[in-house]
């Protein structure tokens, strides 16, 4: 990844300006990094609190954050009275993450609580909106202090360098002026450790501030929540320890999550609940006992603020002899109990709980518990209506008034705060979930985006609802030309970074999600728009100063680390400089390497580099898991089909008879589930779609079978529903079925089906209508071959593909950061072909708006050439290796078996490159496999290089198991496949390379039959003389111009005539 990321990166710099860096500042020099600004902290460190660094970026770019994620939840009424009044916790310098920010608000609320100064906390200035703001804006501060001029505002403003200090700040503002108390603390690496360290500096900072009381009791108190929790009432003034604790956790547990935690994505929270959540934890921390109730409030709190393997455990307290922690304590392991439950079904048991839950609760309170209970079952939504009929002193909309049942009357006095944070964060959550069960669930994009067009706009503003959107829409990209394509994009990372922006603070989504650490699109003509450039260059300056945040709860990404004095690079004008400064180590100075070739008086020093290697050295850790490890994952797990099939395969591998690697799946337990179809329908898919790659159509059309008698209406039923008349041949039904899921999923690979089979049924003009509609926005290559057949089936040469390619406007279309034209050109001239001279040069020539060329093409064409013509080996052989460039290597890989065929014949077996192929096992990918093989047949190693063969075809089965790198394959894996077989036949005339072939083939033809060479190969290779002519026409029917067909020895034009019907 991080090669990749680096080669985005040059080429991004590349087509920016040419006015990089003056002349006389190189970067890595002194000059250089002296010439960088320095941090704000070092430059004036007795200015606090320090500036927000992230504020400080922004400003340095076009985006400005939105005004409601920056304001204040004002208190609609202030306690008579209330001496302070909180402000929400926020940045200096750099920041730490929200939950650990919430739980020190959250203390500085509890030292004010417990020495009896009355103040409002946390949880009355923040809600569902935010402030997401690392630093609110002074103007506002300064507004909001003459708007209570008989409180003062407490504000507390937490950072650090950076490196190992951090920095407390306590701002006490009124009508009397402004106190200011600062403290430089220790920063631990450990969290627990770091919360103590900054914790301890808050008594003596409320001191200096004037903010004085009793001294806090040192008794903690001991009790059980009351029932009365859930009438979510305002607490009076006087309100215990235990009653502040129970009603912190009610709220902030019933108010909801966004999203699941997959991908490694942590479910969402608004401020509003982390704020709760902290009190919770924090008032069960410093003020109850830790047994009973004190020890369950503080693991349910921990539990929601930062889950994973190391948070408690919360199971013990379902059983608690607690009306409010009980039930929250059911709620949270609602998933956990019901998926472990002896039940048949899963949903209904779910469903009774749930009704437990709410039952005998108020009638607000049972609304929002059982939307609690929706939110995270992937298959429903969130009935907002019910929360809005019941919400207190609310007007519902004539929509939820005309279903209401009867009785049901909301009560008619004003609502409570925590009703009010409750009403207004799950009326987003609710629009969050409904987009997100059509967007992500359901797979319906009409009916996701007609969802969005009714969202009230401060709804579809907020940072969770357009990270749902960012996901939709790269997920589903537009219809049309690459313009059209180019106007999404550029909208939609626009929108991307204004998310950002408005949400500031780093966490795991980031890991998952990000426009310059992770590969958003595969297309470099669109990350090279100048648009697009500015907009991620505008994240990365933000991203630098984010990943500096400390503390985010599971945080698999690099947290950065600097070194005291290091300049403050992300503040550079030059987005070059940002981009540098931000590499790993780009800070250092580095002396100039020594020149070993003399430079001319325009370029810099230049060092004689080595040959650059061919292919990707072998990573260990990429093996496929042994035959042993799986025996055992199968016996923890009886019910996993995917362990199931994986066995099975690794068996096969081994020499293991189809029969015998069969009983492994077959013999999977029953399910006694009755509510899982979906799931169901999926798992019997996984050993379909193996069996389907490696060439058994009959052991894949058993389990399609079965997914499709299963009947969930999932994807897998509707793509089984396609793959059963396939198999058999039913090509118009197939079509048909393919159409239906195409309507319903809209998928990619139902888009290609549904083209393929509109060919194969003389449909070619919608055929060619709807994949020139969608070509621009293809994703995985083997969509391509659609129009490969397409064009065969016309009998155009490369010169006309080419022609077609440009009048269609498909020259800065790319997959893979690779141009299709160039692609899709190597395609057409290497796969049944004889790539001729002139092909070859053409595959050489420059294209597009880089004076890069990539050697593979050109030199995958001229190894095959020399394959084919069985001569030639020695200059073919010379020149790839002399056209081999740096950063290649993954791109090359495709090329390693025909690469291996022709280097051991032009040396003997002596290139250095077939030392790795020595040493491949059948564990490692399908190029290595089948480059052994080949290598062991030119060595006389028969046997081996037949069980080596063999298991590439297996090793085939990771097409429909998910493997990027074999999908995205430049030649399908099937064809090379084939050609191994077909020249390693050729060479030592063993019957069983032939013959391995010849069943492969014949299979394919089932799953494939737009595929001309499989059926000019069968002619090739058959012994029938009946099924040879009958191959041989369907060949011809396909592809007229077909090499194998050419070598098959089968006069078409003399004897009998090809039958009009071929299918």
């Amino acid at each position: 990844m991080g090669a990749v990321l680096m080669c985005t990166w040059a080429l991004a710099v590349q087509a920016q300006s040419a006015a990089v860096f003056p002349p006389s500042v190189m970067p890595g020099t002194p000059e250089w990094r002296a010439s960088l600004p320095p941090m704000p902290h070092e430059q004036h460190p007795g200015n606090w609190p320090q500036p927000d660094y992230f504020t400080k970026a922004l400003a340095l770019t076009s985006f400005k954050s939105s005004a409601r994620v920056q304001g204040v939840a004002v208190p609609s009424a202030v306690p008579a009275g209330t001496a302070y009044m909180a402000l929400p916790v926020q940045t200096q310098a750099f920041g730490f993450s929200r939950v650990f920010a919430a739980q020190i608000g959250a203390e500085l609320d509890w030292l004010v609580a417990a020495s009896g100064v009355p103040a409002t906390g946390q949880t009355e200035v923040v809600d569902a909106y935010g402030p997401f703001a690392r630093r609110l804006d002074e103007g506002a501060i300064e507004r909001l202090a003459r708007q209570y001029p008989k409180q003062k505002l407490l504000a507390l403003y937490l950072g650090h360098d950076g490196v190992n200090h951090a920095f407390v700040s306590l701002v006490a503002q009124g009508a009397d002026g402004k106190r200011v108390a600062h403290k430089t603390v220790d920063l631990p690496s450990e969290q627990d450790k770091a919360l103590e360290s900054l914790v301890a500096a808050l008594p003596e900072l409320l001191r200096q501030v004037g903010v004085v009381g009793r001294a806090p009791q040192a008794a903690r108190a001991r009790g059980a929540c009351e029932a009365r929790v859930w009438a979510l009432a305002n607490l009076p003034a006087d309100a215990s320890v235990v009653q502040q604790a129970c009603h912190a956790l009610a709220i902030g547990t019933l108010l909801p999550i966004y999203g699941a935690e997959l991908a490694g994505v942590d479910q969402q929270q608004s401020p509003a609940k982390l704020a709760w959540l902290a009190k919770a934890l924090v008032w069960s921390r410093r003020g109850l006992e830790p047994v009973g109730s004190g020890a369950a409030i503080r693991d349910l709190a921990l539990r929601q603020l930062a889950p994973g393997s190391t948070t408690p455990t919360i199971t013990p307290y379902v059983s608690l002899a607690d009306p409010v922690v009980s039930a929250l304590a059911r709620l949270l392991s609602l998933s956990e109990r019901t998926s472990k439950a002896p039940v048949r079904s899963q949903d209904d048991a779910r469903d009774q709980e749930a009704l437990r839950l709410q039952a005998a609760l108020p009638a607000f309170a049972s609304a929002v518990m059982r939307a609690r209970t929706d939110v995270e079952e992937p298959f429903s939504t969130v009935d907002f209506c019910v929360i809005e009929r019941r919400f207190p002193g609310g007007m519902p909309s004539a929509k939820c008034r005309a279903e209401q049942e009867p009785g049901e009357v909301a009560p008619a006095r004003s609502s409570t705060q925590a009703e009010k944070q409750l009403y207004q964060d799950w009326r987003i959550a609710a629009s969050y979930k409904e987009f997100d069960y059509y967007a992500s669930v359901q797979g319906r994009q009409d009916a996701a985006r007609e969802v969005w067009k009714r969202l009230p706009l401060d709804v579809a503003e907020h940072p969770f609802l357009q990270r749902a959107k960012y996901l939709f829409e790269q997920g589903n990209k537009p219809q049309g030309s690459y313009d059209v394509l180019l106007k999404h994009e550029r909208a939609m990372v626009h929108d991307f970074v204004q998310t950002t922006v408005n949400y500031q603070h780093n966490e795991r989504w980031y890991d998952g999600y990000s426009l310059t650490e992770h590969g958003w699109t595969d297309n470099f003509n669109i990350m090279n728009d100048q648009a697009v450039a500015a907009t991620t260059s505008a994240e990365r300056r933000l991203l630098v100063v984010m990943r500096f945040d400390r503390f985010v709860p599971g945080q698999q990404a690099g947290m950065r680390i600097r070194k005291p004095g290091d300049p403050a690079f992300f503040l550079a004008p030059s987005m070059n400089d940002v981009m540098l400064g931000a590499e790993p180590g780009g800070l250092e100075v580095t002396p100039v390497p020594p020149t070993t070739v003399k430079a001319s008086a325009s370029s810099p020093p230049m060092a004689v580099l080595a040959t650059p290697p061919l292919f990707s050295p072998h990573m260990p850790f990429m093996e496929e898991v042994s035959k042993a490890e799986l025996q055992k994952r199968v016996a923890a797990d009886p019910q996993s089909l995917e362990w199931r099939t994986e066995l099975a395969l690794s068996m096969l591998k081994d020499g293991a008879s189809l029969a015998d690697a069969l009983k492994v799946v077959d013999e999977r337990p029953l399910s006694q589930r009755v509510d899982d179809r979906v799931g169901e329908s999926h798992a019997w898919a996984y050993p379909a779609h193996a069996f389907y790659f490696i060439g058994e159509p009959d052991v894949a059309k058993k389990y399609y079978e079965r997914v499709r008698r299963i009947g969930s209406g999932s994807d897998s039923d509707l793509l089984a529903r396609v793959r059963v008349p396939q198999i058999e041949g039913r090509i118009p039904d197939a079509l048909v079925a393919s159409q239906t899921r195409l309507r319903r999923y809209d998928g990619e690979f139902a888009w290609f089906d549904t083209v393929s089979f509109l060919l194969l049924t003389g449909q070619a003009d919608q055929a060619w209508s709807l994949f020139t509609e969608r070509a621009a926005s293809a994703k995985y290559w083997p969509v391509w071959t659609a129009p490969m057949a397409g064009h065969r089936l016309q009998g155009l040469d490369l010169k006309g593909i080419q022609d077609w390619l440009n009048r269609k406007q498909l020259d800065k279309v790319q997959i893979d950061r690779q141009d299709v034209t160039r692609r899709y050109l190597h395609m057409q001239a290497v796969i049944d072909r004889l790539p001729s001279d002139a092909d070859i040069a053409l595959l050489r020539e420059r294209q597009g708006q880089y004076s890069y060329v990539p050697s593979q093409w050109g030199s995958s064409a001229r190894l095959r050439q020399a394959a084919l013509r069985r001569e030639g080996f020695k200059a073919a052989y010379d020149e790839v290796v002399a056209k081999a460039q740096w950063g290649e290597q993954s791109r090359n890989d495709f090329m390693l078996p025909i690469y291996t065929w022709v280097a051991w014949q032009a040396t003997g077996g002596k290139d250095r490159n077939l030392d790795q192929v020595r040493q491949a096992t059948t564990g490692w990918g399908f190029d290595n496999i089948l480059a052994k093989s080949m290598l062991l047949a030119l060595e006389g190693q028969t046997e081996a290089s037949l069980h080596f063969f063999r298991a590439a075809r297996i090793e085939q089965a990771q097409l429909g198991l998910g493997d990027d790198g074999l999908i995205q394959r430049p030649i399908a894996a099937s064809y090379d496949y084939a050609l191994a077989g077909y020249l390693m036949y050729k060479k030592t005339g063993v019957p069983a390379y032939r013959d391995e072939t010849l069943r492969f083939v014949r299979a394919y033809q089932r799953s494939w039959p737009q595929s001309a060479w499989l059926f000019a190969m069968q002619a090739v290779l058959e012994t029938d003389k009946q099924q040879k002519w009958a191959a041989a026409c369907r060949a011809r029917a396909l592809d007229a111009r077909s090499y194998f067909l050419s070598q098959a020895g089968v006069d078409l034009k003399e004897g009998r005539a090809c039958p009009a019907r071929l299918w």
